[in-house]
């Protein structure tokens, strides 16, 4: 049985969805963008391997010399000394998309501006984990190893400290920067957030995937373990809550277009923080679509819609 909060969850009622390859989108070059002037100097530039070299070369040498490689030119980036030569996505595709939306909810950048002031060095440090080892375990630690081919560690040191968090939190240069200057994530605290550009130009079923992500990392339902036992008539509905207004009113706007749940909102507690919320019609139409794929998130759903029809 799985434990949560509100009760527990037989393991073997949970399903663990796969998410598809397809359809994606070949990404622009984003080559220039791994040079950044005020923090990269000519000894400590991230350094790319192309196909046709048999060295290494560092990106301001190679934008010095007029030498612009595509995508498909650059077998892998390094940073430093690090030994992790990283393959970074050429294409958006559904596992991108989701990763992107769970970490914009979920995950965390370290300040890296901060780190140096503090201690001599930028420390590219990125934090992204949840409170159900299963989801960690398929979504998100097997997604970003699928996706940046770089094997990293899940974290327990939170649980054993009686917080229920399991993550991961490498520390890679070129992966920071790749969501940092293709994603236009926030180095440091999380404020003023949005959906990415380059997701809102993406097509509808790649835009579906980015908020599943995101839904799965901020969104929620009735605790069905909960509600199940419960005598009477039964209240229930599907939420989000953030902390941003403007990114609220984003996802009410792609969710409801896209998924067409009828969120209703934004409400405010206290204007901290920010919800949409549907409630039983809307919480069908989610499980037909799978909205969540997170594995009790998406149990929680189904045990929902079963004890609406009774």
């Amino acid at each position: 049985m799985i434990k949560t909060a509100y009760g527990e969850i037989p393991e073997e009622e949970l399903i663990i969805k796969l998410i598809p390859d397809y359809p994606k989108v070949k990404l622009n070059n984003y080559f220039l963008k791994f040079y950044d002037p005020n923090i990269d100097t000519p000894n400590t530039s991230i350094k790319v391997k192309l196909y046709d070299e048999k060295c290494e070369t560092r990106i301001i040498s190679l934008i010095n010399n007029n030498k612009i490689p595509s995508l498909e030119e650059i077998d892998y980036f390094r940073a430093g000394s690090s030994p992790h030569k990283i393959k970074l996505p050429t294409y958006l595709t559904p596992k991108l998309a989701y990763f992107v939306g769970y970490f914009l909810g979920d995950g965390g950048l370290k300040d890296i501006r901060r780190s140096y002031d503090l201690h001599g060095r930028y420390e590219h440090k990125m934090i992204v984990g949840d409170e159900f080892e299963l989801q960690v375990i398929h979504n998100i630690h097997s997604l970003f190893e699928q996706l940046f081919k770089i094997k990293t560690k899940i974290r327990y040191e939170k649980k054993e400290k009686g917080i229920r968090f399991f993550y991961i939190n490498p520390t890679n240069k070129v992966i920071y920067r790749f969501l940092v200057k293709i994603f236009d994530f926030k180095e440091g605290p999380k404020k003023d957030m949005s959906i990415p550009s380059i997701i809102k130009d993406s097509p509808p079923e790649l835009i579906k995937w980015f908020l599943r992500g995101i839904f799965d990392a901020d969104g929620g339902v009735s605790a069905a373990e909960k509600i199940s036992r419960i005598k009477g008539k039964k209240r229930y509905n599907l939420r989000i809550k953030l902390a941003d207004k403007k990114l609220i009113e984003e996802l009410h706007k792609f969710t409801n277009q896209l998924f067409n749940l009828g969120l209703n909102g934004p409400y405010s507690e206290k204007e901290k923080y920010w919800y949409i919320q549907c409630s039983k019609k809307g919480i069908l139409k989610a499980y037909k679509q799978d909205l969540f794929i997170h594995p009790i998130k998406n149990w929680r759903l189904r045990k929902l819609c079963k004890i609406n029809n009774k």
